[in-house]
């Protein structure tokens, strides 16, 4: 059984939302009456197809396309989420990537940086974003991290960046949540 929710009139931004994970949760929320803020940082034509696909249930989508882990790219991702659906009422952060399967001493600084860009970095300039005009606009909202068993279970050889960024992940909600 499919469990039903109403966000009629909602405002949803989904990062990563062209594929996997996050597109179906932008098509869950599109059929559930929720405007959708579809973003992604390369694949249009999968944001496209995630848009289309919210449409035919009657939803509505935007997309925006933006590197969430780059801060300037954020203020202006949310800017242009405003001007195209409204306020936001809810914030899925879903964007980040696996990296690659290394053992910490064949990892370069960069490599590690890039993930923990993506992961943890993005997560947080967009759950500041979002909290700010949440607050602002004095009506509340939900900011939702998407992690991973890996934020517990660190038995895959050469993950130690994915691993590490989503427990931090994990942490960081707790804490937003305080």
């Amino acid at each position: 059984m499919t469990a039903q929710f109403d966000f009629t009139g909602k405002r949803v931004l989904v990062t990563g939302a062209s594929k996997g994970i996050g597109r179906g949760i932008a098509e869950a929320f599109g059929a559930a009456g929720a405007v959708v803020g579809i973003n992604y940082r390369t694949d249009e034509p999968g944001a496209k197809a995630a848009a289309r696909q919210i449409e035919t249930t009657g939803g509505r989508a935007v997309l925006l396309p933006a590197d969430v882990a780059d801060p300037g790219a954020v203020a202006d991702l949310f800017d242009a989420f405003d001007r195209a659906a409204g306020p936001i009422d809810a914030l899925v952060n879903n964007a980040g990537q696996s990296g690659p399967t290394k053992r910490v001493i064949d990892l370069s600084p960069e490599e590690w940086q890039d993930l923990l860009a993506a992961n943890l970095d993005g997560p947080f300039y967009c759950a500041a974003e979002a909290a700010r005009r949440m607050i602002a606009r004095g009506e509340g909202g939900r900011i939702i991290n998407i992690t991973s068993v890996h934020q517990d279970a660190c038995n895959v050889p050469g993950t130690a960046p994915y691993n590490t960024s989503k427990g931090g992940l994990r942490n960081f909600t707790r804490s937003l949540a305080l």
